[in-house]
């Protein structure tokens, strides 16, 4: 990904990128990672297993993700209202 697109976590400092997911925006962490990923058939049974390289969502390594998730629409905390 572009360089450009690199911000920092208000929170922890963090490299993240923004992304639109379901309408919403939403931060992954900048480096890839890889991960395993099972390749199922029309059962769900797995027939085989790749090693691929994928983003992260940045709420699932920021020790500070709590207090930027919302419920019914509001914070969680009383934390600044910018993300």
């Amino acid at each position: 990904m572009p360089e450009d697109f690199v911000t920092k976590c208000k929170s922890c400092g963090a490299d993240i990128i923004w992304i639109k997911y379901k309408d919403k925006a939403h931060p992954i962490n900048a480096k890839p990672k890889k991960v395993f990923t099972s390749v199922e058939d029309e059962f769900g049974k797995i027939l085989w297993w790749e090693y691929i390289s994928g983003w992260e969502s940045h709420f699932s390594s920021c020790p500070d993700s709590n207090r930027w998730r919302k419920k019914d629409g509001k914070r969680t905390s009383p934390a600044s209202s910018q993300v």
